[in-house]
């Protein structure tokens, strides 16, 4: 059982420290178990095994998953074999013992887990976007699923299904959105501000100008939607719809015009 080493000093010592290394890792060599449910397995696996492959490289360990088939024929069996079948919720895990634990407990973090979120349903659809563009463009950079609840339903609920830290980033970019989406309904309502302002019908053709040169100056000076009564019903009140202040800095320039009008 005895290894010389021959060398330069400081190599020999290199080499020595890293046979010890090695010894110390097959003298610790454990196969341990990781409970999993199948369905996980998929997710835990990642796509083309990526994330499987990276808790191997990182622990230096052996990773197991029960064989497919063995799955489906067990899943088949009757009662007599259902013991047997929850053998194919178990991952196998093999090298050094500290590190099998820290991949164990790594593959754990990497199941999946369902979170519901209270979102208003008014916003729902803001969420989804057209044609879901909005809701798959979060999921992808969130790297979640989001179930939204069908229109029909009107439930506030919005389920985000993911490995827990991607969730918990999940949670707080959708608190982000909602809060945006609060601030533009408050914009809008802000916006939707009404002013009535009485000016004679017969003034209303020169405060619109010829082909509405006029008062589309006067909407894109203030921000402001202009809106007159019908030409066959002769009312006098012109509606001007924006922000409060915009809507009485375009009265005033109205009613400047009407000032002007009847000074001639």
């Amino acid at each position: 059982e005895e290894v010389k080493i021959k060398g330069a000093k400081d190599c020999v010592a290199a080499a020595e420290s890293r046979i010890k290394e090695i010894v110390d890792d097959l003298e610790n060599q454990v196969t341990i178990e990781c409970i999993i449910p199948e369905k996980y397995h998929r997710t835990v696996i990642g796509t083309k095994g990526a994330n499987v492959q990276t808790i191997t490289s990182e622990y230096d360990v052996q990773i197991k998953f029960p064989d497919r088939q063995q799955q489906q024929r067990e899943a088949a069996g009757e009662s007599e074999e259902k013991v047997q079948s929850e053998k194919s919720d178990i991952i196998y895990i093999t090298g050094n013992k500290h590190k099998c634990e820290a991949a164990k407990k790594a593959l754990l973090e990497s199941v999946p887990i369902a979170e519901e979120v209270n979102v208003p349903y008014k916003y729902h659809r803001f969420l989804i976007g057209q044609k879901g563009e909005e809701v798959r463009r979060f999921m992808k950079t969130y790297e979640v699923n989001v179930s939204i609840p069908q229109a029909d339903q009107e439930s506030d609920v919005i389920t985000i299904t993911g490995v827990a830290e991607k969730v918990a980033d999940a949670k707080e970019g959708l608190a982000a959105k909602v809060k945006e989406l609060e601030k533009e309904e408050e914009d809008r309502v802000l916006r939707g501000f009404v002013l009535e302002v009485n000016v004679a019908a017969s003034y209303h053709p020169t405060i619109i100008g010829r082909r509405g040169v006029t008062v589309t100056e006067i909407r894109k000076k203030y921000d402001v939607n202009i809106q007159f009564p019908e030409a066959d019903k002769s009312e006098d009140v012109i509606k001007i719809i924006g922000y409060e202040k915009n809507t009485e800095q375009a009265r005033d320039h109205i009613l400047g015009i009407v000032s002007e009008l009847e000074s001639h």
